[in-house]
């Protein structure tokens, strides 16, 4: 099977998401006691070998963790690519293949969606496509980026009255409401966005 990027923990988005924190803890605080230790994994879980694995896993699979995980794999390309270390390019350029793998089929996923997932969970819509439209932003993936829009218009336009007295359900960790409207924020201009939000 080779080797893979991500694993280590109990699901697949939860070491994607690891590796993001890594980075983002390393990237914010350069001189943290533990940096040395961070680097070495970074250079073994992002390397080009353990990236091949996952594209080759991923070129069988073609619907795993979407859109939960495919949101953080576009976050930690993002994060990478806006760094100033010395390993980051390189590491960048192994995430990026599959990168592009889920931006091209997340493209392809909107343009189908008819109904998005208003969980409080892992499947949540708003929440993966306000990650995914914040890294497409940084990393100038125009057709992700219009393609998220465009989805964000067509699925919450028309959304009201959403029913925050019902929320936190128990296994929640995320709010759906408050995920929508934050991805509503970063999609309409401020005034449409303000009275889309008031009757929201």
């Amino acid at each position: 099977e080779g080797s893979r990027a991500f694993y280590g923990c109990w699901d697949w988005h939860s070491a994607v998401n690891s590796t993001w924190a890594m980075v983002r803890l390393y990237k914010e605080f350069p001189n943290i006691p533990v940096s040395g230790l961070i680097q070495e994994k970074l250079n073994d879980h992002l390397s080009e070998e353990a990236l091949e694995g996952e594209v080759a896993f991923f070129e069988e699979s073609r619907s795993f963790e979407r859109p939960y995980g495919w949101a953080w794999l576009l976050r930690l390309h993002a994060e990478l690519s806006t760094w100033d270390h010395e390993n980051a390019g390189e590491w960048a350029a192994h995430v990026e293949p599959l990168a592009t793998i889920f931006s091209e089929r997340m493209v392809e996923y909107l343009e189908d969606l008819k109904v998005p997932s208003r969980s409080g969970t892992h499947s949540n819509t708003a929440f993966s496509l306000a990650i995914m439209l914040e890294s497409a932003r940084v990393t100038r993936d125009m057709a992700l980026e219009t393609a998220i829009e465009d989805a964000a218009e067509r699925l919450f336009r028309e959304d009201f009255g959403c029913p925050t007295a019902y929320e936190p359900w128990g296994s929640d960790f995320l709010s759906p409401c408050l995920e929508e409207a934050a991805l509503m924020a970063s999609v309409l201009e401020n005034g449409e966005f303000i009275a889309w939000l008031d009757d929201f």
